[in-house]
């Protein structure tokens, strides 16, 4: 989760530094400035040197994940449940690229054990469609109908699972023909009640944990699917054999490190991410899963990357022959533009695309109202995309900025921005 960023629209010193360019020469598609807050960064430009401040521009999406909205404290909470063993150092990598200074860091939210918000999940390579059809994908095996993993398939009998080739790489994932099946949600404190309000408009949802909340105990009735993530290193090294019973039967996805770019989130260079990839491998493996690569934001203060694509570059780079099935990646600028500019980039990778985070967060209109507006730019822009497999919004509950909210106060209510998100038009076919 990320804390409102700017974009670099206004004319001011700041920007001109961050482009290079004259005072009102910003473009669509340019990227969010990192400044939290902007006034901070002012001041300290003037009062010291704009070499400095040059390097918290970053070029498009969010600022971190350090202060968590569930707890009210700074400082990243990795899961609890996520697997721990082995030693605390993650063996290979290197540091990443230098950390630009300026910018501030954002919350990451819970996951059920105490977990930090993350990246979403996706899957190249498997059938989930109704109708009772399958299909052979080369990242593993395929299975035949079902709805989110918790229910029976859908729409008649299947066929039966046929196993498909291991391999580098993952593959793309065919069509599925599910209602919503693109939209998800991204919170880790739904009730039951919760998740019965969303299903009538979502089908999916990830906590940034490996198994569900607690609070959403009896979920399957909700008819939603849930997806794990090994979120990261600081509770240990992920060990599979823990990992792979905590994943709930029926589950279709797993997703990798969340923001592992940013300091105050899982923070794994791109190398040491490479180095530990057969430890998620393994957990596919032995749970039949397919893999969402880690999931970056564009980054500014503490990070070892800030740009999301050289990051996913560098690790494709150290990580040859792996399986990943799709990309995962987060997003908070606030205009249509730039979410299309962005997914533009991540289509290079040729792989099925999941934007596992994303709301206005960064410079625009945060209000109720805003939100309202810019929702419903997204997502038709993200229904209307065959490249797009998956989206989540964040969040369900967040009374730091209460105009993201989904969920009501009180369990199994929706906000007018839930209800909203329950009703925008949305593709029955899902995958490519």
């Amino acid at each position: 989760m990320h804390p409102p960023l700017d974009e670099c629209t206004a004319s001011n010193p700041l920007t001109d530094i961050c482009y290079g360019r004259a005072p009102n020469f910003w473009q669509p598609g340019d990227p969010p400035l990192n400044s939290f807050p902007r006034a901070l960064l002012r001041a300290a430009l003037f009062a010291a040197s704009s070499v400095v401040l040059a390097a918290s521009c970053t070029d498009g999406g969010s600022i971190g994940d350090s202060y968590n909205p569930n707890h009210g404290d700074m400082g990243p909470v990795p899961p609890e449940n996520s697997g721990g063993g082995g030693t605390t150092a993650a063996a290979g990598g290197t540091t990443g690229s230098s950390t630009p200074t300026g910018g501030t860091t954002s919350p990451p939210d819970t996951g059920s054990a105490g977990g930090n918000p993350g990246s979403s999940n996706g899957g190249g390579g498997s059938t989930l469609g109704s109708g009772g059809t399958s299909s052979t994908g080369s990242g593993g095996t395929t299975a035949s109908g079902g709805r989110g993993g918790s229910t029976a398939s859908n729409g008649g009998t299947g066929g039966a699972p046929s196993t498909g080739t291991a391999g580098a790489g993952g593959s793309t994932l065919p069509p599925v023909s599910l209602s919503h099946c693109k939209r998800g949600e991204a919170f880790d404190k739904n009730s039951l009640g919760d998740l019965q309000a969303l299903s009538k408009g979502i089908s999916w949802w990830y906590n940034w944990s490996t198994a569900p909340e607690k609070t959403a105990a009896g979920y399957a009735m909700a008819g939603v699917e849930f997806v794990p993530m090994v979120w990261g290193i600081k509770g240990g090294l992920p060990d599979p054999a823990t990992i792979e019973k905590q994943i709930p039967a029926g589950a279709k996805y797993i997703l990798g490190f969340n923001e592992p770019n940013f300091g105050a989130q899982s923070n794994i260079p791109a190398a040491q991410a490479a180095s530990l990839w057969p430890r998620i491998e393994q957990i596919a493996k032995d749970r039949n899963l397919k893999i969402g690569s880690p999931s970056p934001n564009y980054c500014a203060g503490d990070c070892n990357d800030t740009d999301p694509i050289h990051y996913l570059d560098t690790f494709f780079a150290a990580c040859t022959g792996c399986q990943v099935d799709f990309i995962a990646a987060h997003w908070y600028a606030c205009t249509g533009d730039a979410l299309k500019n962005y997914i533009g980039k991540l289509k290079k990778y040729g792989k099925p695309i999941w934007i596992t985070e994303f709301s206005c967060m960064d410079q625009g209109d945060h209000s109720a109202a805003g939100e309202l507006t810019y929702m419903k730019t997204a997502v038709d822009i993200l229904e209307n995309d065959p490249m797009i497999f998956r989206y989540s919004w964040f969040t369900g509950r967040w009374p730091d900025q209460p105009g993201i909210n989904l969920l009501g106060a009180s369990s199994g209510t929706l906000t007018d921005l839930g209800n909203q998100y329950m009703s925008l038009p949305a593709s029955n076919t899902c995958g490519q």
